[in-house]
């Protein structure tokens, strides 16, 4: 069946009361005397039923050719500097306006957009897709910083419709006084949307100590100063060291002032002790015997005695039967007094391990809190 049909296209459906489905081809021409019309075909099937019974069309088969149905959709705007333009569908060929022979291209300046395909039948069909890309402008809170101030100040640009901070504040300038990382969201006048965010550290002065372990010669040090992230050592031989645990080997006995910098990016503190080193074959203890192996509570003393009155200052650790260290404390100046001693009242009955170290030797003795 060919024929000219008026702009409006309706379905063709055709029944027959008896035998087989019959499928016939609608082709549509151009109207004489009306516009174009690119041809396309329509598949229609003729389905039988018998008596009054009411058509059902279960096996309708319905194919427009794929060139009929061609759309590059509605046209976008992006708050982006590209944006891939992709063909719904399949089809035998495509050719674009910028050259492109490919199904998928990504366009990277604002503009209308056209495409000609060809689909498996031959027919062809054309449509265009304008896209504007809102190239927005640049949010760029800097690097994250360490400040030596009491605060800062970040600024996140002019000229943007809303500022909106993670701290609440809706301001272009915001002033902080904490570490943290502060984060930022705003939208531009064309309604695109930035993000960024900063890290802000406030470094506290560095404060402690470092404590040492005498073995012979060598001495193990270790510095405690929580706040510092940077380290340098004198060990008073012409020797220095730059981590936070260092080892090192005198070459001589003798008196030694060890001085320790402690630093972070704003601050700086300085630390010094004097160490003593001798060589200890042959020689004898420096610590007597524990007194009162055995101590009641209500005595709440351990004592030792140090027969050295030039060391100072001598460690005392105690250790519970977990190897937890319960008690620690350094004995500034053994010239005040002979013995030194923990404070056993608070801690419960049972046993213990006392480690006395004097910058020359360390001793272990068990003690029974009853």
């Amino acid at each position: 069946m060919r024929g000219v049909l008026p702009s409006l296209l309706a379905l063709l459906l055709i029944y027959n009361s008896v035998g087989a489905i019959k499928n016939y081809t609608l082709t549509i021409d151009k109207p004489k005397g009306g516009s174009p019309l690119n041809n396309f075909d329509r598949f229609i099937s003729i389905i039988p039923f018998k008596g009054n019974d009411p058509p059902h069309f279960p096996n309708v088969v319905d194919h427009f050719s794929q060139a009929s149905n061609f759309d590059l959709g509605e046209d976008i705007a992006l708050c982006q500097d590209s944006y891939t333009i992709e063909v719904p569908g399949k089809f035998r060929s495509y050719q674009w306006s910028n050259g492109s022979g490919e199904p998928a291209i990504t366009v990277n300046t604002s503009g209308t957009y056209h495409l000609t395909i060809t689909d498996k039948n031959g027919n062809t069909a054309t449509d265009s897709i304008t896209v504007t890309l809102l190239s927005p402008a640049v949010l760029n809170l800097g690097d994250d910083t360490i400040s030596c101030k009491d605060s800062l100040i970040l600024f996140g640009g002019g000229g943007f419709f809303s500022y909106q901070w993670s701290n609440g504040a809706t301001t272009p300038r915001i002033t902080v006084q904490e570490n943290g990382i502060y984060g930022l969201t705003v939208r531009t006048e064309n309604h695109c949307t930035l993000k960024d965010s900063i890290q802000v550290s406030f470094p506290q002065k560095p404060s402690g100590h470092f404590s040492y372990q005498v073995r012979g010669r060598q001495v193990e040090f270790k510095a405690e100063v929580p706040e510092a992230s940077a380290f340098h050592w004198d060990f008073g031989d012409g020797k220095t060291h730059s981590i936070k645990e260092p080892k090192h080997q005198y070459a001589e006995e003798g008196s030694y002032i060890v001085r320790l910098e402690a630093s972070n990016p704003c601050q700086q503190v300085t630390i010094q002790n004097t160490i003593l080193i001798r060589q200890m074959a042959d020689k004898p203890s420096l610590i007597t015997d524990l007194k009162n192996r055995r101590i009641p509570r209500s005595s709440s003393t351990v004592v030792a005695e140090i027969t050295d009155k030039t060391l100072e200052p001598v460690y005392w650790q105690l250790y519970d039967t977990q190897g937890q260290l319960v008690f620690s404390q350094n004995t500034p100046d053994q010239s005040q007094t002979d013995k030194d001693a923990p404070d056993l009242e608070n801690f419960p009955p049972g046993v213990y391990l006392l480690r006395i170290d004097t910058g020359q030797e360390i001793k272990y003795r068990k003690i029974v809190l009853e």
